[in-house]
């Protein structure tokens, strides 16, 4: 027997919207749907997976972020064009001291490292100079855009990343990951707890616990205590958005075995708009239920989950 080998079938966003008026007989086999039709069922496609979002289903969006953590900065906003922060980050050390006003420097390796990166070199002080790369990096050569701040000395931490981390829906976990690579796991605070803290502006390393609130631009994360160099980096488990469907020929931005739910699901969604029989309504809204329950149930993870006592004098 003889395969294809392939697995990569997808559908576009005018597919999906073809195949939902379909079952509601809006057009036939071999029709196209009207501009206004492929209009308004776009908007409610784009509606309902932003809804969606919120039943808290999306392993496949989960990313592992990096946050970069700077002294005396309590507070990091997580959004296109806030703080530094990115899910795809690169590292290498420098290979050699780089001088204050530097603009040429050696490091370890350039694989990863692209023109206009963001780059961030951990300085002597403990800071960290934030600049882009200006223009591709050759052999193990680096120049930036803008001279550094202070000295950095041979085997600092050189970090650079191509786009910044949009505004994540929650935070699941974080830890701090220092110089040489060691994670400590973080306590994850509410906003009670955090706001109720004393002593917030109180500087120290490791810190020990993040407060992340996704307000509606750009989410806030809070540290504490106010880190004191920008040794460590938080590393931080997060819920990514879904992607917009910007085109006509977008495909989603969800597994495959979403391809079929979202048809009928956007066909539940339309059927009083399209004014469906009760009865072919009813059937709709079943075989969408259906297929919704089927890949929610799917999405979680395989591994058990135990439980016992607190241990928890309170």
């Amino acid at each position: 027997m003889a395969t294809s080998g392939s697995t990569d079938f997808n559908q576009t966003r005018d597919t999906i919207i073809k195949r939902s008026l379909k079952i509601l007989g809006v057009i036939e086999a071999g029709e196209a749907p009207s501009a206004e039709d492929s209009a308004d069922c776009a908007d409610a496609l784009e509606a309902m997976i932003k809804n969606m979002m919120a039943t808290g289903f999306k392993l496949w969006k989960i990313e592992e972020a990096t946050v970069f953590l700077e002294p005396s900065q309590r507070l990091y906003t997580l959004g296109s064009s806030s703080d530094h922060a990115s899910i795809s980050t690169v590292k290498t050390e420098l290979s050699a001291d780089a001088a204050t006003s530097a603009t040429s420097m050696a490091v370890d390796s350039i694989t990863g490292i692209a023109a206009s990166d963001n780059i961030g070199i951990v300085l002597d002080d403990g800071t960290t100079h934030w600049t882009t790369v200006n223009g591709t990096p050759t052999g193990t050569t680096v120049v930036l855009a803008s001279g550094l701040a202070s000295a950095a000395s041979t085997d600092t931490h050189v970090y650079t990343y191509t786009t910044r981390l949009a505004r994540p829906l929650r935070a699941r976990s974080a830890r701090l990951r220092n110089a040489a690579e060691s994670d400590t796991p973080l306590l994850e605070w509410s906003r009670d707890e955090y706001f109720d803290t004393p002593n917030k502006t109180s500087e120290a390393d490791p810190i020990s616990a993040v407060y992340y609130d996704p307000q509606l631009t750009a989410g806030e994360l809070h540290t504490w205590p106010t880190p004191s160099s920008a040794l460590s980096r938080l590393m931080i488990d997060v819920d990514m958005p879904i992607e917009d469907f910007d085109a006509s020929t977008s495909n989603p931005d969800l597994p495959q075995e979403w391809l079929r739910p979202l048809a009928w699901l956007l066909a539940d969604e339309m059927r009083l708009d399209y004014g469906v029989p009760q009865d072919i309504r009813m059937e709709i809204h079943g075989t969408a239920k259906d297929m919704l329950d089927l890949v929610l149930g799917f999405d979680t993870e395989p591994e058990s989950v135990y439980f016992g006592p607190s241990l928890d004098p309170e």
